[in-house]
């Protein structure tokens, strides 16, 4: 044994060895936290961009007004100040009581709602807001590996920043391999940014070159192959001069292939090509012809592959050259605390410099931030959009200006007819329903139960099910 691994393994006798504590167990033993999110600040928006704060036992958080948003601690007391004109000096309180977490208002002017509702004192459950003034807060109960304190921000790739523990590891993967040539498999619902990660690895790599986004689902099957490939004079009727693909505009840079598994079987052998071999060949070129191209390739999808691989309509070789690094980007629904961050984002790209005047009502900022977004960070955008055309002279964005969007309408539909959250039995049924159905493929089961891929590795952790039991077959 070397120095070396000496320094890994104590001997404790000639039976025992106690070795380095592995990372993921390390992380599972990480104290479970209960965490309160400032979410939005409705009276702020583009200011207050939002933060994470334990609820301590034995101490009190106390909600209040401050210039800015900040946390003080005192002595047995700390202090959230939001910069929300409706927010009284001494709003509310939340704390440790019993085995719940409670809230409770302090005679506030304007009251503490929870599901509109005012309260004066009432439970926080877990994944539920509460509102003080024009303000959202949430609470998640007993969650381990949360970061606490500010956003957590990467350099070079302000975009990715965040306060949720699911996007943070996401966007450290995406950090920490931008740099080198690993492929990337970006999956996820449609709208939950997967171009904007990719672009921030473009950023993080330092390349040079260009940043190239195909989509590949939206490109006519009878041009694909040349809009990516290029192609020579005379190729075909309409070519009259040698044109360079998509791909060789790439050079230097990063290509990114959006939503890959909508390419015909033709195209993928060509692609396959071109990614083992790092060279083009237009269309109408001849063997030999080809141009060297170095280049990042990162795709996107929304399919499941390794489903299409089994229905043979997605190549498995090919699925192995574009599998580096295959990462999930959690949907809006399951990172809510970052809402705060994307409104900030999205205003000032939308209202420019007059973003900082805008405002939420009590009622509108509590509907942003209980929706679901089935359509994730796009429909946010068109959202707010929507929000800014119908804002009055007050710059005000009132719970009314959203009854013609879609989250107006989910929330006419669901407004009497929302079914409870199902009981643990019934909830572990479907799971177990779910991975049947699927033979044990997480991603396919996650999409079914509308749930992150981490969510469905939690509860099959909680139920001690063993996914592999599923593989193979019914």
């Amino acid at each position: 044994m070397t120095a070396g691994l000496r320094r890994d393994c104590e001997l404790k006798d000639d039976r025992t060895v106690r070795t380095q504590r592995d990372a993921s167990q390390a992380e599972d033993s990480s104290p479970a936290r209960d965490i309160l999110y400032v979410v939005l600040c409705g009276d702020a928006p583009t200011a207050a961009t939002g933060c994470a704060i334990e609820v301590p036992l034995g101490e009190t958080l106390v909600i209040g007004r401050g210039a800015a948003l900040a946390v003080d601690h005192r002595e047995g007391e700390t202090w959230v100040r939001l910069p929300d004109a409706r927010v009284s000096e001494r709003h509310a309180v939340v704390e440790h009581r019993g085995d719940g977490v409670h809230i409770e208002d302090l005679a506030s002017l304007n009251g503490t709602f929870i599901a509109g509702q005012p309260v004066r004192a009432a439970v926080l459950e877990d994944e539920r807001t509460a509102v003080v003034g024009r303000s959202v807060l949430l609470l998640h109960r007993r969650r381990r590996g949360v970061p606490l304190g500010a956003p957590v921000e990467i350099a070079g790739a302000p975009e990715l920043r965040t306060l949720s523990p699911d996007a943070e590891r996401a966007h450290d993967r995406l950090a920490r391999v931008a740099p080198s040539d690993v492929p990337v498999l970006l999956r996820g619902e449609t709208g939950t940014g997967k171009e904007v990660a990719a672009r921030a690895v473009h950023a993080l790599s330092r390349r040079k070159g260009r940043f190239v986004a195909v989509n590949c689902a939206a490109l006519p099957e009878n041009l694909i192959e040349s809009e990516l490939f290029g192609y020579r004079r005379g190729a075909f009727s309409g070519a009259d001069k040698d044109r360079p693909g998509l791909i060789a505009a790439a050079a230097g840079g990063t290509l990114l292939l959006d939503e890959i598994g909508e390419l015909s079987p033709a195209v993928q052998v060509k692609l396959l090509r071109v990614l083992q071999e790092r060279e083009v060949l237009p269309l109408g070129a001849s063997t030999g012809e080809g141009t060297k191209v170095d280049f990042r390739v990162i795709c996107a999808t929304h399919a499941d592959l390794d489903g299409l691989v089994r229905q043979g309509r997605f190549r498995a070789d090919l699925l192995a050259r574009i599998r580096g690094l295959d990462l999930e980007l959690p949907p809006l629904r399951v990172r809510r605390m970052d809402l705060g961050l994307l409104v900030a984002s999205l205003l000032e790209r939308l209202a420019g410099a007059a973003a900082s005047s805008y405002r939420f009502d009590r009622r509108c900022a509590e509907a942003l931030v209980t929706h679901d977004f089935p359509l994730n960070v796009r429909e946010l955008e068109q959202t707010l959009k929507t929000l800014l055309a119908l804002a009055g002279p007050d710059r005000l964005f009132r719970r009314e200006a959203l009854a013609e969007t879609a989250l107006g309408r989910a929330s006419a539909s669901t407004a009497s007819s929302r079914p409870a959250e199902p009981e643990p039995e019934a909830l572990r049924a479907d799971l177990l329903d779910q991975m049947a159905r699927h033979q044990g493929n997480i991603s396919a089961v996650a999409r079914a139960m509308r749930r992150t891929r981490m969510q469905v590795h939690r509860w099959l952790k909680r139920w001690h099910i063993d996914a592999e039991k599923f593989r193979g077959g019914p």
